[in-house]
């Protein structure tokens, strides 16, 4: 083995690299830009690439945290809604935690709406997302008041669990064992 090594390790080692001015930050312009254009790529091939795949491990693997966070914060967010829901009667200070946590997501749509102009349009989930909190918002509020009969509510109610037992689902795509 030593005589290999002595006769194979003389080789000469040579490093490539390729500097992009390129800032990996997630929030960054470029980062958005990259994954905006990826987005209307068709053919798969270019995900093959090794840049690429690197990109967006590295996206992924920098934003997890945030996205396992709203996901966290919407279950929670669904799970108060159902108890809220279920109760039958108003409480006050529940309707209060539920509007101000829908106010939030709602402020978190809104940005992205900003930031993606129309694109953010063109994603069912995200007509989803604002609808839903949008109606959240409104039977939560409209309920205070007591300006709805049981049969809109019951309808209101109903459109926001499944909706948002259905986007709940969706965060499951944070693990790996459910991604696929």
């Amino acid at each position: 083995i030593k005589k290999d090594i002595y006769n194979y390790g003389q080789a000469q080692i040579t490093f490539s690299t390729s500097f992009l001015h390129y800032d990996y930050d997630p929030l960054s312009n470029d980062m958005l830009k990259s994954i905006v254009t990826l987005q209307e790529v068709e053919d798969e091939d270019v995900f093959r690439n090794r840049a690429i795949s690197s990109m967006i491990d590295h996206l992924w693997r920098t934003s997890w945290f945030f996205h396992f966070l709203m996901g966290l914060l919407f279950a929670i967010h669904i799970t108060l809604m159902s108890v809220y829901i279920g109760l039958g009667n108003r409480n006050l200070g529940m309707a209060i935690v539920i509007l101000a946590m829908s106010g939030f997501f709602l402020v978190s749509e809104a940005l992205q709406c900003y930031i993606l102009k129309l694109k953010y349009l063109s994603t069912l989930w995200n007509w989803s997302d604002l609808i839903y909190h949008a109606i959240v918002i409104a039977t939560i509020s409209a309920g205070l008041d007591g300006n709805y009969t049981q049969l809109s509510r019951g309808w209101l109610y109903s459109t926001i669990i499944i909706v948002g037992y259905v986007r709940l689902v969706s965060y499951l795509r944070l693990f790996s064992l459910t991604r696929k």
